[in-house]
């Protein structure tokens, strides 16, 4: 979507832009202009989170973080794009577009700008007219051929789709006003003397049809004026918006588009965001999108039996955001000394760390209160519960 300015620039092709005083044209033009700049904002957020996010692949069941399709999907997809940016890529696209086209060439993956889709009934889709920065595919594609992420927000279709219609409103008042202020208005005041002549029907339309018409044609010109007869142009005055109007449109608007994306109204305004926002972020706006995306990936590229041996994509999400390390230190203790993690992971799915590689380091470890009540009763009984050095056992 091109910014409205740039819309309406575009249109006229010319330097000397007017400026429009009509307060339609305000109020029209400032509602869809704060809508897509919060749409754009609400996607940038979106998409700047979930670009952070490792995507994961398990191969019956283990992590796979050496093989071909982490490298496709994490570091280079194709020659152009690194994984970031082609899933910030995938990401804007199902934000913007309630989907995405991601499908392969020479090579590599890459995420389509524009494609149509034929369906026809319980048939696979089709995929035609497919273009990616500035170039097309000659070619259809079907569906077991490509990665179709789709939303299915009904409420996010009817968004973007008003702000389309919006741009159509805006265009309607635009050229209407252009006309507008490319002429004049004018007003024929005849009095009631005029009105009563016995040849008023003939004068008034010499002066309508004739006298105006050349008036306002010639670019030097005279007008009679006849007894009875005052021509007067009609003052055009500029619209006065208040700003606590606009205040109140933009805030109507951030409501709206942050109910639509499911995200925090705090984060929308850049306020202060509580740990009940963060939780809804996480859990109603990025989860349900990376779950379509870990959801399609898995479906594309395992089949059943892949699958039901634990081959799948995830897409972890454990790292958006920023962790402070004295308040994780609890935590940490007790994913490692309760086996759930072992340090390396710890270290680089928690804290963001690099692996420490050691022997140590990629043991499982449990701390003796984790132990069954009869073993726990014996050792404190034996070692009356005061062994410091032996509070951790490898696993």
């Amino acid at each position: 979507m091109a910014r409205l300015t740039d819309f309406i620039r575009g249109f006229f092709s010319r330097g000397d832009f007017v400026k429009i005083n009509s307060a339609a044209y305000q109020a029209a033009a400032s509602e869809l202009y704060y809508k897509e700049l919060a749409i754009r904002q609400a996607v940038s957020i979106i998409t700047n989170i979930i670009s952070k996010c490792e995507i994961k692949v398990y191969i019956n069941g283990n992590l796979n973080n050496e093989g071909y399709e982490y490298y496709l999907w994490n570091i280079a997809p194709n020659g152009n794009q690194n994984g970031a940016e082609l899933l910030a890529k995938i990401v804007e696209e199902m934000l913007l577009c309630n989907h995405a086209l991601v499908f392969e060439a020479s090579g590599g993956r890459y995420c389509a700008d524009n494609f149509g889709i034929e369906k026809d009934g319980i048939k696979p889709y089709v995929f035609t007219n497919i273009t990616v920065d500035g170039g097309s595919l000659n070619k259809e594609l079907k569906r077991k051929d490509v990665l179709y992420f789709k939303l299915g927000n009904a409420e996010l279709t009817r968004l973007i789709d008003n702000v389309y219609n919006s741009y159509g409103e805006v265009m309607a008042l635009t050229i209407n006003n252009y006309k507008n202020r490319s002429g004049s208005k004018w007003k024929l005041k005849i009095s009631a003397t005029a009105r009563q002549s016995p040849k008023f029907k003939e004068t008034y339309k010499e002066i309508t049809t004739k006298n105006l018409k050349t008036f306002f044609e010639a670019a030097n010109a005279v007008y009679p004026e006849f007894d009875g007869y005052e021509l007067s142009q009609f003052d055009v005055k500029t619209s006065d918006t208040k700003s606590s109007e606009i205040t109140a449109l933009r805030q109507d608007i951030n409501n709206m588009v942050s109910s639509v994306y499911k995200m925090p109204l705090s984060i929308m305004n850049g306020g202060q965001v509580s740990e009940d926002d963060r939780k809804q972020l996480r859990t109603q706006c990025i989860e349900p999108i990376v779950g379509v995306i870990a959801t399609e990936l898995t479906k594309q590229m395992f089949t059943f039996d892949q699958w039901k041996n634990g081959c799948r994509f995830e897409v972890d999400t454990t790292n958006i955001e920023h962790l402070e390390l004295d308040k994780l230190a609890g935590a940490v203790e007790k994913l490692i000394g309760s086996g759930a993690m072992n340090i390396d992971e710890v270290r680089t799915r928690i804290l963001g760390l690099p692996a420490l590689n050691t022997e140590q380091s990629k043991k499982y470890w449990i701390t003796k209160n984790f132990s069954d009540i009869e073993t726990h009763a014996t050792s404190v009984t034996t070692e009356g519960g005061a062994n410091s050095n032996e509070n951790l056992l490898s696993a």
